[in-house]
């Protein structure tokens, strides 16, 4: 009891009101202008990177040899030192021209080399030293300079892997927010498009930046993600996984309220919808919210193949996940509370199966499905190349030798592989992992109360659902509360020229999806 009452003390934290929190974003230093004096200035500086074998300095002597009249300060591992030197040697050379060169000279040849930024504070210049910019300090010159170097590049677009994609673009995000932000604009090429950044974490100061297409997405849902990332109090935020439970609805739900992707298709998909995503530096996975249960179901190739095809294959995954949740719990309460339920021919059989085994039904699924979860994360932890092999030979050879060993039933073995197939078929890991866990507490509850323990539990998992929300927009709609429009892009995928509106509690001020010439009909033939 008192975890839970802890944990909603903490919850409750964060949506208090402004004047009872700190912006994530104040500076516990005040600006400090610089002195004038190069010397001082530069003591300043490398002070605050004491000890710091990556903090490097570059002088550069204009007037006379000797004399101090302009440096260049960096952190030597994020900066291009060709990019560097050739700023540096064009100086130089202005010098040879002019024969002599005042600092405000170095200044103005600096601001022509491209994204450069001028300011007067000195901790400011230290906290862009360390966001990988070149800092230029000149004697009697007015402002500081920060200058963008393009440092070592990161990683290259691919495909993303933990989304397979069937049909349609395989980029995928990478660990540079600027790179995954061009992924989106290339995709919806409109002014309309914005991004706001903010700036989370105290030490790392993550660069975060919230998404939306303006005159689509309702402008409520943009500034309450805004006010709740402006309410984290945090030193770091590592990954975008840091963000999720910060501005979640309902933190301590099994079934989450924000999807995790690495696909800008999905991201572009999601914005002309009316939703928002949040891109967070050094991590491919932009989130989305709004997100509803629904919408954890669906994929990005549901638009792009055929829409009969597509309506099947939703048909099938709304079908297996019902499997995924309910089989395991089902296989206790009959074998255990209900056998009079099966045909005469089928209990003979089962009871045949169960004859001489030790352990009670229950225990046998729980350490079955305990087993095949540990598989699961080993291929998951194990490199790509093994980690699929190991898990379907693990598999494999696990289920053979406890049934050879008589510790479990051919049917046991059945159904948990039955249901860690259908698993499978959600195509979101979030979606996925939810219909895991909540597997286990049916099975808990049909343990112990068979199909009534069931019923009960489905039913309150049901309320629950009803009752959380997604940055105030219902959990399952459209289904709940029903929008009639919106459940021809449900349970199955309607033709494009049919799919006229966007969702009915995304874009409520900006519903029409397309031209007002297509009336919900087919294309014409002009032949």
């Amino acid at each position: 009891m008192s975890f839970w009452v802890t944990f909603m003390r903490q919850t409750l934290r964060y949506f208090q009101p402004d004047s009872q929190l700190r912006h994530c974003s104040e500076e516990n230093s005040s600006q400090l202008t610089p002195t004038g004096n190069l010397a001082a200035d530069l003591a300043y500086i490398q002070q605050l990177f004491t000890n710091d074998s990556d903090f490097s300095v570059q002088y550069l002597e204009i007037d006379d040899p000797g004399k101090l009249d302009c440096c260049f300060l960096y952190l030597d591992s994020m900066v291009d030192r060709d990019s560097l030197s050739h700023m540096m040697s064009k100086a130089v050379q202005l010098r040879q021209k002019a024969g002599q060169l005042k600092p405000e000279d170095v200044m103005q040849t600096i601001l022509s080399m491209g994204k450069v930024e001028k300011f007067n504070d000195l901790n400011l210049a230290a906290k862009e030293i360390a966001g990988g910019k070149v800092v230029v300090l000149t004697a009697k010159s007015e402002g500081i300079a920060c200058v963008t170097l393009k440092g070592p590049s990161g990683r290259s677009i691919e495909e993303a892997p933990s989304e397979s994609v069937i049909r349609g673009p395989r980029d995928g995000f990478v660990e540079d927010i600027r790179t995954n932000t061009n992924l989106i604009r290339r995709r919806i090429k409109s002014p309309k498009l914005k991004f706001q950044q903010l700036t989370v974490g105290e030490l790392t100061e993550t660069s975060v930046s919230v998404a939306y297409i303006e005159g689509i997405v309702d402008l409520g849902i943009v500034e309450e993600i805004k006010r709740r990332l402006q309410r984290i109090i945090i030193d770091g935020i590592l990954e975008s996984g840091y963000l999720e439970e910060f501005i979640e609805d309902t933190p301590a739900s099994l079934f989450p309220q924000i999807m995790p992707t690495e696909r800008p298709d999905r991201v572009a998909e999601a914005l002309l919808s009316g939703r928002g995503a949040i891109l967070v530096d050094n991590t491919p996975y932009v989130l989305i919210v709004p997100v509803t249960f629904p919408y954890l179901i669906q994929s990005a190739e549901d638009y792009y193949e055929r829409f009969v095809y597509t309506s099947f294959i939703r048909l099938l995954r709304y079908i297996t996940l019902n499997i995924s949740l309910i089989l395991p719990a089902f296989y206790i309460a009959v074998g255990s509370f209900h056998q009079d339920i099966l045909p005469t021919k089928l209990l003979i059989s089962f009871a045949r199966t169960r004859e001489e085994l030790p352990l009670p039904l229950a225990l046998e699924v729980f350490m079955l499905e305990f087993i095949f979860e540990m598989i699961r994360e080993a291929g998951v932890r194990l490199p790509r190349q093994v980690g699929s092999a190991v898990s379907i030979v693990g598999a494999l050879v696990i289920g053979d030798a406890a049934i050879k060993a008589g510790l479990v039933s051919p049917v046991t073995v059945m159904v948990v592989a039955s249901t860690a197939i259908a698993n499978l078929t959600i195509p979101t890991i979030a979606g996925a992992n939810s219909i895991r866990l909540t597997r286990f507490v049916l099975m808990l509850a049909a343990t112990f109360f068979g199909l009534m323990g069931i019923v009960v539990s489905l039913i309150v998992i049901l309320a629950h659902l009803a009752s959380i929300r997604s940055f105030g927009i219902p959990y399952l709609a459209p289904l709940a509360p029903t929008a009639f429009s919106d459940l021809k892009d449900s349970f199955i995928r309607a033709p494009h020229w049919l799919l006229s509106k966007r969702p009915m509690q995304l874009a409520k001020h900006n519903q029409v999806r397309q031209a007002n010439n297509n009336k919900g009909e087919p294309p014409k033939s002009e032949h």
